[in-house]
């Protein structure tokens, strides 16, 4: 679990929030879009997985899909926001609809990268996103008469962090996962 005293590698003093950013800003809604990616990912592997199109690393990709898929999970318990049906998204658009032409391109653009490569641009994401999320939820916290955040708010952005985190930490399982499929 990610504390706030490991949370000072990530606070950036140098990155600028105007007031409507700190006003907005809510742990739960960043979560629910963030699951909202994560189950796109999810359905773009399993499009993949599909056969639909071609990719490197079959083993690999279906243990990252649905690592993603455990991720996203836990970011709806960890904030209680609205949670998956993991059946649901086992069902993919129709490919002629635009959500199914939209996810085939970026299915697409997925098998055309190496597992190695992806696992490098998911995690300058994710390093990114905790960088947002902590340095946000500081500025919100030190500042409650412009954020209107409360005790709950403060704890919902410590989960946030640690959801986060959680993430980084995948990174790491993903690349043994890797490394013991090419072996």
């Amino acid at each position: 679990m990610a504390t706030a005293t490991s949370y000072d590698k990530w606070d950036d003093p140098g990155m600028a929030f105007t007031e409507e950013e700190i006003k907005g800003y809510s742990p739960q809604v960043f979560a629910s879009g963030r699951i909202d990616e994560l189950v796109h990912l999810y359905q773009m592997v399993n499009l993949v997985q599909s056969g639909a199109v071609r990719i490197n690393k079959p083993v690999f990709w279906n243990k990252a899909g649905r690592k993603l898929l455990d991720k996203a999970s836990w970011y709806a318990q960890a904030l209680e926001v609205p949670g998956i049906d993991r059946e649901a998204v086992e069902v993919l658009p129709e490919p002629d609809s635009v959500e199914g032409k939209e996810l085939m391109v970026a299915a697409r653009e997925l098998a055309r990268m190496e597992p190695d490569e992806w696992l490098e641009s998911y995690w300058q994401e994710c390093s990114s996103m905790m960088f947002r999320v902590v340095t946000l939820g500081r500025r919100c916290s030190t500042n409650p008469a412009l954020s209107g955040w409360g005790k709950r708010d403060r704890s919902y952005s410590n989960k946030l962090a640690n959801a986060v985190n959680n993430e980084l930490l995948l990174v790491g399982k993903l690349k043994e996962i890797l490394e013991t499929n090419t072996k």
